[in-house]
């Protein structure tokens, strides 16, 4: 079996439990206490936005591309078919969890949705006997478990729980204290500064990332990014992130910093305020060579940075019509 179809076979198994929910951000009670960050992709709410009805022969486009580039996307499909499962129909959102650490081991995917549990299995069952060496699904307690062990990568471990929710871990050990926080049988309390942060977002937005300021320092050691040993000394000021973006008829875009005090948040404003002048006087200049960058000269007038008590706070608008037109100006035809 190709290692891009083993890949995509891990993938789409996972997938192909979610299906059609009004859109909803996973549920906290399943996070293990060493949480530091978290992303969740409100795939419902995205493809639902007005601004995707408007712009349908895009999205249509994005679909055709993803469907048929990937690598082993022909085979990733026959499985998605097997189980009964369209990601563009049936997904409702996908949220990805970790601590501090880069192990991919420690992930935790929680995917949202409603499934049919015995098509599903059934579809699992059928590639089970004819892939037993990537795919087994056995019983723990009362929990049907898929055991995902595609040769030369790490395994997975998935679970339902309930009618609505996947979730997916690195270890057994990790899915099975999962299973317990979701029968109650386990609990856990979140950092203060993880809870402060998921407060920060809701099932309206699109996407959504938070994490913690030791968390972002951790990724970004030894990364082959430029000016790493700069971003490090200036992650140190701060105690988290969270970034959003929402999109209705436009796109909202939201970025919050958590720093140590009112008087730093102010400080960092004043500061990010000069950098916006900067940036707004570059994009006109840029605009003056080439008139196809005038929509984005637009979206910068929109770009605002306050304090809100310890936290920065930046928000910036892509209107319906300035979006049109980078979609026409930079979008192959």
């Amino acid at each position: 079996m190709p290692r891009p179809y083993r890949a995509l076979l891990v993938g789409a198994t996972v997938l192909a439990f979610a299906a059609a929910l009004p859109a909803a951000n996973a549920d906290p009670k399943y996070f293990p206490a060493d949480t530091e960050l978290v992303f969740t992709v409100n795939v419902k709410q995205l493809l639902d936005s007005d601004l995707a009805k408007t712009h349908k022969d895009t999205i249509e486009q994005l679909k055709g591309l993803i469907k048929t580039a990937a690598p082993g996307a022909e085979q990733a499909q026959k499985l998605l078919d097997l189980v009964g499962f369209d990601p563009f129909k049936d997904l409702a959102s996908v949220t990805v969890v970790t601590p501090a650490s880069k192990d991919p081991e420690k992930v935790l995917v929680i995917a949202e949705g409603r499934f049919d549990r015995e098509k599903f299995l059934g579809g699992a069952e059928k590639a089970a006997k004819e892939n037993p060496n990537v795919l087994a699904i056995r019983s723990v307690g009362k929990d049907k478990v898929l055991e995902i062990s595609p040769p030369g990568e790490n395994k997975m471990y998935a679970s339902l729980l309930g009618n609505t929710t996947l979730v997916a871990c690195g270890t057994e050990g990790a899915l099975k204290d999962v299973l317990g926080r979701a029968a109650g049988t386990r609990k856990t309390d979140l950092k203060k500064e993880v809870t402060a942060l998921l407060k920060t977002t809701s099932k309206k937005q699109s996407l959504s990332f938070i994490a913690t300021g030791n968390a972002l320092t951790t990724l970004m050691k030894d990364a082959p990014i430029p000016n790493a040993d700069m971003a490090l000394e200036a992650l140190k000021n701060f105690k988290g992130l969270g970034a959003s973006v929402t999109v209705t008829k436009d796109v909202q875009l939201q970025l919050a910093v958590a720093v140590e005090n009112a008087e730093a948040a102010k400080k960092y404003t004043g500061a990010a305020n000069f950098g916006v002048i900067a940036i707004r006087k570059l994009a006109e200049d840029k605009a003056k060579e080439d008139p196809k960058l005038q929509p984005l000269v637009e979206t910068l007038k929109t770009l605002r940075t306050t304090a809100e008590g310890s936290t920065v706070i930046v928000r910036c608008n892509v209107s319906e019509k300035n979006i049109g037109e980078l979609l026409k100006n930079f979008l192959p035809k």
